[in-house]
């Protein structure tokens, strides 16, 4: 009974909300409108990564790929089932429970830039995505032959130790200029270490290196370039390099790289071949996705134009 009035007071309350003034469109992806409100989130959460503009163009991108893929989904009669759809109602439920009841929960809400109905949808989106990842998957099916993967690998992974110098102070922010000439002299010692003749390379990264990942490793990192590209993109040019080479010195705004690249063991592919095959699929969907993007039509308003990380409350509604 009292989960019965709980939800009968959600619905009274959200009813009341729905009464005001819907919000106006901010973005359009191909035919789809999404509502100020919902952007409103996807600003919110981006609003750390730097200016106005950077934090709109991500929100951007991760509206066009949340909408691509409930029109994909459309496209291919992928639907949520009953089961799926009981499973969130319990889930939002237990969330409103959690809270301590429904006015909590929409407090929760209005602090997360969220109405209830991009609450349902965000939650649902979740559902959708692996709905066509998995269609991906068996679309692709045949692709990823033994002699696929393995090509896969050979183009997509890479062994790599690097010695990074900081550009930036203790708070992450950028140093003087004396202070940066100063990082960058270092750099340059460390380059000419390592131009010697039989460098120790484990002796010129203990010197030199100020990131501590590299410090006590006891062989090169291996990893896949979807997570270089995430979490280390002063890499990229690792995968230009032969194995047994190094180069540098790159300069990114945190920071002096001198790259050093190996060759990947012979085990590796058979101990990580799961793995491997998961990559190679992630890819495959990259891919897709980036076609899908390349020809769809997307088009903001006025309103989006207006919006900005002071106002977004406004155009919660």
């Amino acid at each position: 009974m009292k989960r019965v009035l709980s939800l009968v007071l959600l619905c009274a309350l959200l009813c009341s909300l729905c009464a005001c003034v819907t919000s106006p469109t901010a973005v359009k992806v191909n035919k789809t409108s999404i509502d100020a409100s919902e952007v409103a989130f996807y600003l919110h959460t981006n609003r750390n990564i730097g200016t106005l503009a950077e934090v709109k163009d991500a929100a951007l991108d991760q509206i066009i790929t949340a909408t691509l893929v409930r029109q994909k989904c459309d496209a291919m009669n992928l639907t949520l089932s009953k089961a799926q759809k009981e499973t969130l109602k319990q889930e939002k439920q237990s969330l409103i429970d959690s809270l301590g009841g429904t006015a909590a929960y929409l407090d929760y809400l209005n602090s997360s830039y969220l109405t209830d109905r991009s609450y349902d949808k965000f939650q649902e989106n979740n559902l959708y995505y692996q709905m066509l990842y998995n269609a991906i998957r068996e679309k692709h099916e045949d692709t990823f032959t033994s002699e696929y993967l393995r090509q896969f690998f050979s183009a997509n992974y890479i062994a790599v130790q690097y010695i990074a110098i900081s550009r930036l102070d203790n708070d992450g922010q950028p140093l003087s200029a004396a202070d940066d000439q100063a990082q960058k002299a270092k750099a340059e010692q460390a380059l000419n270490a390592m131009l010697a003749t039989n460098p120790d390379v484990d002796a010129i990264i203990e010197e030199y290196n100020e990131d501590p990942e590299m410090m006590g490793l006891t062989e090169p990192l291996v990893m896949p370039r979807s997570i270089v590209q995430d979490d280390y993109p002063f890499l990229l040019p690792a995968f230009d390099l032969s194995p047994g080479d190094f180069d540098g010195i790159y300069t990114t705004d945190e920071g002096y790289y001198i790259i050093i690249r190996y060759g990947v063991s012979a085990n590796y592919y058979s101990e990580h071949e799961d793995e491997i095959y998961y990559n190679a699929l992630d890819a495959k969907f990259a891919e897709e996705m980036a076609g899908w993007k390349k020809k769809c039509t997307v088009t903001t308003t006025k309103v989006f134009d207006k919006m900005n990380l002071d106002n977004l409350a406004d155009y919660l509604k």
